[in-house]
């Protein structure tokens, strides 16, 4: 690995006492494997942690307005950036969707509606959640 330069103003790592290291501000690079040496004339002795940074999810394609004709298919995108991965769930008008032979989650997060109905008409909602966040 590479050295932290704790003596870097640009750091976001200080040390802490004789062997923690603290870091603020901490971003999604600063995710993987940390290794802390300790050594004296006669050994050393090294122990490795992993960060992992969690990232609240955010929307890449947001749900957008659409109007269709009686009969039609409509596939609704959302598509959603997290780590750890996030959930996806659909409302419409505040309600969860059920997935049924004519409501379909598809394409990764987009929902299908097959055969729109007049009572199809409402409000949808692309909903993600993960333990850093949620949106909607």
């Amino acid at each position: 690995g590479v050295p932290i330069d704790l003596a870097d103003l640009d750091t976001n790592c200080i040390m802490l006492g004789t062997g923690s290291l603290q870091m603020s501000d901490v971003e999604e690079g600063d995710a993987g494997n940390y290794q802390c040496r300790a050594e004296n004339r006669e050994d050393s002795v090294d122990a490795t942690a992993t960060l992992q940074v969690h990232v609240a999810p955010r929307f890449l394609k947001r749900p957008r307005n659409k109007v269709a004709r009686e009969k039609e298919d409509v596939e609704l995108e959302c598509s959603v950036y997290a780590r750890p991965d996030a959930k996806v769930s659909w409302l419409k008008n505040g309600d969860h969707i059920k997935q049924n032979e004519y409501l379909q989650v598809v394409n990764g997060n987009n929902l299908r509606i097959l055969g729109l109905m007049a009572q199809d008409t409402g409000i949808f909602q692309c909903i993600a959640w993960n333990p850093a966040g949620n949106i909607q």
